[in-house]
């Protein structure tokens, strides 16, 4: 889905600044994006499912870009978990590229402190209710994943500086992926709405005919004790509960590429990785395509979602 059109090399830091709400960024262990201005809007389908018309609809839009002069325009966006939402899709006007994030501990910002009003979604009562249910459920066999979930809804006093969060994320983030996305409604007099966060998770990635997807699945909070912390690692990679829930993933990604790939290569048994406050069971899945015309779009379509988001069975 990304393919350069103005491309311009400057330092990451100096693109992480120079973000502000409107504009889209993506950081990854390798490069930093940042994506400005709307050429094209990629329109939403009529049908119910949009997720299968919206790589036809991509390749319009980039069409249509090149016709008004992009010599290689490319997509950025985000596409919703319900698949009969409507993706927000754009061809920027200017495009910037840059290396990796990199910070020295000293040099990280201490993010501004606000005061929030925190509602839980659902009240954590009902939450509660769901955990039991989706036990019972496992439990007499309809269910073999679930993943559930709840929202914090915060509301302060004084207006969000998305450019400040997002700085602090991904100044926390610099080995995995911290995003922000415009996905204010097309409408003129709607506000500004930004979909932003920091995952050390790869949904799939293709290079080439190359393929990379590194899904996570099974998880232990960090300790500032280093002792402890080694134990909770320890018992994270032989916990036969978390080692399931993880081949349940990588099982369900590797079924998902495996009729693009000539070659596809899954680790038979998953790798520790740690962020600053989690560590997660992990396992790289590299491929090769068969048809080197399949898009990042396609594949991604095909996996999402994956039971690390949404359990098993999918439906």
């Amino acid at each position: 889905m990304l393919d350069q059109n103005v491309i311009t090399e400057t330092k990451a830091e100096h693109l992480l600044h120079e973000y502000q709400p409107g504009a889209f960024f993506l950081a990854s262990p390798h490069r930093v994006l940042l994506a400005k201005g709307i050429c094209e809007i990629v329109p939403e389908a009529d049908g119910q499912n949009q997720m299968e018309t919206l790589s036809g609809r991509i390749a319009e839009t980039l069409r249509q870009a090149k016709q008004s002069g992009q010599s290689r325009p490319l997509v950025v966006g985000a596409v919703p978990f319900d698949q009969v939402k409507a993706a927000r899709l754009v061809v920027p006007e200017e495009v910037r590229w840059s290396g990796p994030l990199q910070f020295d501990h000293e040099e990280k910002e201490q993010q501004a402190g606000h005061t929030y009003h925190i509602k839980p979604v659902p009240e954590p009562e009902d939450y509660k209710n769901g955990v039991e249910q989706g036990l019972t459920r496992i439990a007499d066999g309809t269910l073999s994943k679930i993943v559930l979930s709840r929202s914090l809804h915060l509301t302060s006093p004084e207006p969000i500086q998305t450019d400040e969060l997002l700085r602090h994320l991904a100044q926390h983030n610099s080995h995995g992926y911290t995003f922000a996305a415009d996905v204010s409604s097309q409408e003129e007099t709607s506000p500004r709405r930004t979909l932003l966060g920091a995952s050390p998770e790869l949904l799939v990635s293709r290079m080439g005919t190359q393929v990379v997807s590194n899904p996570l699945a099974g998880s232990r909070p960090r300790s500032n004790d280093p002792v402890e912390d080694q134990r909770r690692a320890a018992e994270l990679l032989s916990s036969a509960k978390d080692l399931h829930e993880h081949a349940v993933v990588a099982d369900a990604v590797a079924a998902a590429l495996r009729p693009f790939c000539r070659t596809l290569e899954v680790p038979e048994k998953p790798s520790l990785i740690k962020t600053e406050t989690m560590w997660h069971l992990s396992s790289v899945i590299k491929g090769e395509l068969s048809d080197p015309s399949v898009t990042a779009l396609e594949l991604a379509a095909a996996l999402h979602p994956t039971p690390a988001v949404c359990g098993t069975p999918t439906d």
